[in-house]
């Protein structure tokens, strides 16, 4: 975890490091000791959360977006006030954004020593170039791990040969000329765009603006965030809100959207509620990772049986429901499939579980019935007293080898 690795990274830095959140009140989740003693806040204060005394750069750091280097005057309970230089950047870690703020006393700071190490906790990759001649004055250790390359290989080498393929001259698509910017801001808006690299035909999504270098010059700017990363990581995100972990099988919140989305859907499809034999049995005779080997086994049996149409979802504990597309016909045939392949594992078994499940079968699809509500709840329930009456006609049925 980004958060338990901080005091590693920055407690024995002689500047001050602090890690916050990125929503108002700008929690400060980390201050290292330097910090501490720099801003006159006790550990215990951190524990708090304080907000911390300079929000009011969090907050401009928020609607730009991108690195910033900013000088700060910190009013300290001392009522002696604190000159400080601000480098501070967006850091995504374990599925989220915290900003890494880099606090340096003016007398002592070094501007692109500061600016370093923050940039180098950032995954996108972070360049600067000048405007007169396109040299890259500054680079992360992203874009040199990106690259292939070390930092001195690339400072003082023109962008557009080393971060594009085949220019020889500044890139026609450079975005220099589009970045509003009026003479004397230190720093212009923020330029973004999307753009296919053509070193490695990758998408990024580009941040480009004008700022005020550490020599006092005009610089540009660059951040670039991965967007195959970036949906990688969503497409992760996405899985695990969706996904019950365990089994593979959609979860029940997720299993709600899709199971309503199907119902909208005017196509032939049947709703089945199916409930695993014995499982509490299970749990309580071999313990519980024995029964999460039986979720385990009877899920992966209903996705390889089922069409790629179909839905898989754990509605909980032992319970199941399938969305099987077409006729009542061709759901009761993937059903007695499933019964036949929970057959030939049982066989096979000596002095364990049997696979085996008690189901519910009804068209999924809404009527023109009066008076009867037609929502998602109204078919569970209906497919669920099926199921329980089919367990009770199959009382007589013996499920775990006693012998």
């Amino acid at each position: 975890m980004f958060l338990d690795l901080c005091p590693t990274l920055f407690d024995s830095l002689e500047h001050g490091v602090a890690v916050c959140g990125l929503e108002h009140p700008f929690h400060i989740f980390y201050l290292n000791p330097a910090g501490q003693a720099m801003l006159g806040m006790r550990e215990g204060c951190i524990a708090m959360q304080q907000t911390p005394p300079f929000a009011d750069f969090e907050r401009q750091l928020q609607e730009r977006g991108s690195a910033a280097v900013h000088p700060l005057t910190v009013p300290l309970s001392s009522g002696k006030p604190l000159h400080l230089q601000v480098f501070a950047n967006r850091v995504e870690a374990d599925g989220q954004s915290y900003t890494v703020i880099y606090l340096c006393n003016h007398a002592a700071c070094k501007s692109d020593e500061a600016l370093q190490l923050v940039c180098d906790n950032s995954q996108d990759l972070i360049y600067v170039n000048s405007l007169e001649d396109y040299s890259l004055l500054f680079v992360n250790r992203a874009l040199c791990q990106e690259l292939g390359k070390t930092r001195e290989d690339l400072l003082g080498q023109p962008c557009y040969k080393v971060l594009q393929e085949g220019y020889d001259e500044p890139c026609p698509f450079c975005p220099i000329a589009r970045i509003p910017h009026h003479e004397g801001e230190a720093r212009s808006e923020i330029y973004s765009w999307e753009f296919v690299n053509t070193r490695n035909q990758e998408p990024y999504w580009l941040k480009d603006n004008i700022v005020k270098w550490v020599d006092g010059s005009y610089v540009h700017m660059e951040t670039a965030t991965s967007i195959t990363r970036q949906r990688a990581k969503e497409d992760q995100l996405r899985y695990y809100a969706s996904m019950d972990v365990l089994t593979g099988a959609f979860n029940r919140n997720w299993s709600v959207r899709l199971l309503e989305e199907k119902l909208d859907d005017p196509a032939q499809k049947c709703l089945c509620f199916l409930d695993l034999d014995d499982f509490k049995l299970v749990n309580d005779s071999y313990g519980h990772k024995v029964g999460d080997r039986y979720l385990i086994e009877a899920a992966k049996i209903f996705r390889d049986i089922l069409g790629e149409n179909d839905l898989v979802c754990r509605w909980g504990g032992d319970e199941f429901l399938l969305c099987i597309h077409g006729s009542e016909e061709r759901a009761r045939e993937l059903l007695a499939r499933i019964q036949q392949s929970m057959q030939r594992i049982n066989e096979g078994r000596q002095n364990e579980y049997l696979l085996g499940f008690s189901f519910g079968l009804v068209s999924f699809c809404r009527s023109e019935q009066e008076g009867v509500a037609q929502d998602l709840d109204h078919f569970v329930g209906m497919a669920d007293k099926l199921m329980y009456e089919n367990k009770s006609a199959r009382k007589g049925y013996r499920r775990r080898r006693t012998d």
